[in-house]
């Protein structure tokens, strides 16, 4: 085992070497690439499970343990990646949510659910990005992300989404 505080090249290639982790390995760990849009997540302890609105159409998604929301259709999932690719943070925040205690309720108190939910970022937001880190991420998107998650949210039969954002948070 080993457990390092390091980014995977100097732990792999620096602590370890070659001799320990093989040639294939090591190409691999050489060709990763820290400039391809990474994950910001955030994490929610809930009272509750959240209830998703859309529970009215289709009463499975209370089973659901994951999900996305945002990209409602693959040119805009185009659009939005291709915007992490130059540096921007997308206008129209693309992202997922899961909720390990459906899967496993000892990860939290009895009744207690956690909610994870992330979106992409772009590594290194461009000198002419919409929004800088500083503006897009500690600022706007970490304050708007919980209401994305919500608004994503269907309760029509039109949707073409099976819901995928909770009517009722609870959250403590």
């Amino acid at each position: 085992m080993v457990i390092s505080n390091l980014t995977l090249a100097p732990t792999f290639l620096d602590l370890l070497g070659e001799d320990v982790i093989g040639a294939d390995w090591s190409r691999l760990v050489k060709r990763f690439s820290y400039d391809d849009p990474q994950l910001l997540c955030v994490m929610y302890a809930l009272s509750g499970d959240p209830v998703f609105a859309s529970a009215a159409h289709d009463p499975a998604i209370q089973r659901s343990w994951v999900g996305y929301f945002g990209g409602e259709t693959l040119a805009e999932m185009g659009r939005g990646f291709t915007d992490l690719g130059q540096g921007i943070i997308p206008d129209d925040i693309m992202g997922g949510w899961f909720i390990p205690t459906r899967a496993d309720p000892t990860q939290a108190p009895p009744g207690c659910h956690t909610a994870y939910v992330w979106v992409s970022v772009p590594p290194h937001p461009g000198a002419g990005a919409a929004r800088s880190w500083r503006d897009g991420i500690r600022g706007s998107t970490l304050r708007i992300l919980p209401s994305r998650w919500r608004r994503r949210s269907r309760t029509d039969s039109s949707s073409t989404h099976p819901g995928s954002a909770p009517r009722s948070w609870n959250a403590t």
